[in-house]
């Protein structure tokens, strides 16, 4: 029982990973690598492109036994810190709590596809978002970029100053909502909508095309001059 107990409690990480990577969606498996440590107290590496952030992650075995199984995630990287605490129910329902910075160089990597580029780090302030059923159910928190150089390539390069924005998380309709506005004003100027089907949509206001200066501003029947969906995965 001895020997049992300690192989549980120290079960190798990299087996269970290689275990089940052909049951997990290629975004997550393709960016994983160099995977040590246990099941319960484990690290591995995040690479996407020139980056990589060390996840180290946390889960006592015994929250199997309280019906409390919290993961603790920290993602780490020079000037990039974030504490991700997960707390699965079930397969369908759960709990995520997220605090910390981003590095601007790790969102960077995400939007140079769309040619746009940031200067300053994004800070997470205590998101905590709830899905039922495999949808979003409750969210609070906001997330807050204290402004700076923007840079995008269309139609043009242009590069302009941008002011404090703040990002406030809600759900509607089963989708998470993060509705952005200038620090301090009322006024929304852009939307993010996501979904756990893989769906997001964008939102620009004409308050947000008249920061980016967006040529050619045409105001919808909802009040947009820019809607965008799209599925991701």
């Amino acid at each position: 029982m001895a020997f049992a107990l300690g192989l549980l409690v120290n079960f190798p990480a990299a087996i269970a990973y290689d275990k089940f990577k052909p049951e997990l969606p290629k975004q997550v498996s393709n960016l994983l690598s160099d995977v040590t440590g246990s099941v319960w107290n484990g690290q591995a590496t995040l690479s996407e492109g020139p980056l990589k952030t060390q996840v180290s992650w946390v889960l006592s075995p015994a929250s199997f036994f309280t019906n409390d199984p919290t993961i603790k995630l920290y993602l780490t990287e020079i000037g990039h810190n974030l504490k991700v605490e997960l707390t699965p129910q079930n397969d369908a329902n759960g709990q995520v709590d997220i605090s910390g910075l981003i590095n601007s160089r790790f969102v960077n990597q995400q939007l140079k596809t769309n040619g746009i580029r940031i200067s300053s780090d994004i800070s997470v302030n205590e998101l905590q978002v709830t899905v039922v059923d495999r949808q979003f159910s409750a969210a609070s928190g906001t997330i807050t970029w204290p402004g700076g150089t923007v840079g995008y390539n269309y139609p043009d390069v242009k590069n302009i100053q941008m002011p404090e924005l703040t990002g406030a998380l809600s759900v509607n309709g089963g989708a998470l909502v993060i509705a952005i506005t200038q620090t301090g004003k009322s006024t929304g100027i852009s939307t993010l909508t996501f979904k756990l089907d893989g769906w997001v949509g964008v939102e620009v206001k004409p308050e947000m095309a008249d920061l980016i200066l967006l040529p050619n501003r045409r105001v919808n029947r909802a009040g947009n001059v820019m809607e965008i969906k799209r599925k991701l995965f």
